[in-house]
């Protein structure tokens, strides 16, 4: 199947090279990311990298990272072509000059259950790399770490790509000024949105509360895709023929709409609706087909 215009646009800042991809930590741990080609390794107190490598996702324990004090290994610095970086939050805490490749441009962060007492982050490392894109991934149980968060925006306007959860990491889209893709989990009642600038291109809301108003999306002219996830509130398609180069629409998960008759006049080249309360009863003959690029409505 054609790839979505979300992961289009999505993909020059999430994709991980399949070649000379690392992953260090536990076997169960690594064993998701080698069914994908990465290389697997046992966590040492010396990991050792090729200088070719891509990608490096760094996945010890607690201890362990007590144990090396929270530092990178030595060798991650010598990885002049390093694309990707994924390790957890903790580990950026004891962060120096010159510890990440200035090649780094896709960052992801974990962040758990366990962090140092009273870590904080120089975000101004960080902004020696070629950083532009940024995801924050929570696990589950995973504690607020708004404060270790503290300084982030050093980095933020420099972002092409930005995925984080609001309830534990905070209000970051805002000062994230040029991106071109945003992800956003418990996205509330949405009033933060006024603050996201109007060159994005591409949109995903991941859950949102009952006072939600999609017609916070109303300045975002250049938004092509928008996906839309467990909202709470309804999904009013009026609000949505405000968005003038809006080419693909994926609802999921969301029982409540208004004005559902707009769906079919707005201009889309793709529209997937699933689980979601089976709103087109009344009006599904009114889809032309023939000029949908993919028309998924069949389960909605």
């Amino acid at each position: 199947m054609q790839k979505s215009l979300f992961q289009h646009l999505s993909d020059p800042y999430t994709r991980v090279a399949n070649e000379n991809d690392v992953c260090i930590g536990s076997a169960a741990d690594c064993q998701v990311f080698e069914q994908y080609g990465a290389v697997g390794r046992r966590w040492s107190k010396q990991p050792a990298f090729a200088p070719d490598t891509l990608a490096v996702r760094l996945m010890p324990t607690f201890k362990q990272m007590q144990a090396a004090r929270f530092r990178l290994p030595p060798a991650l610095k010598e990885c002049s072509r390093l694309d990707f970086l994924m390790l957890p939050l903790a580990m950026l805490t004891a962060l120096e000059p010159g510890d990440l490749p200035r090649s780094l441009r896709k960052l992801m962060i974990v962040n758990s259950d366990e962090q140092p007492q009273g870590g904080t982050i120089d975000w101004n490392v960080v902004g020696e790399t070629a950083l532009d894109s940024l995801t924050i991934h929570n696990d589950f149980g995973s504690s607020d770490c708004a404060r270790m968060l503290e300084g982030i925006e050093e980095v933020l306007p420099r972002l092409r790509y930005l995925c984080f959860d609001r309830r534990w990491n905070g209000d970051l889209a805002g000062r994230a000024a040029n991106l071109d893709v945003l992800v956003v989990e418990d996205a509330g009642s949405g009033e933060w949105l006024s603050g996201v600038r109007p060159g994005l291109k591409a949109l995903g809301l991941i859950g949102a509360d009952r006072t939600f108003d999609l017609a916070a999306l109303g300045h975002l002219d250049n938004l092509e895709a928008l996906l839309l996830n467990a909202i709470k509130a309804p999904i009013d398609a009026l609000a949505l023929t405000a968005l003038p180069r809006l080419r693909e629409l994926e609802v999921l998960n969301s029982k409540k709409w208004l004005h559902v008759e707009k769906v079919p006049e707005l201009p889309l080249n793709r529209l997937t609706v699933v689980d979601s309360g089976r709103p087109f009863r009344a009006c599904k003959d009114r889809f032309d087909e023939s000029r949908y690029e993919l028309l998924d409505i069949r389960f909605s």
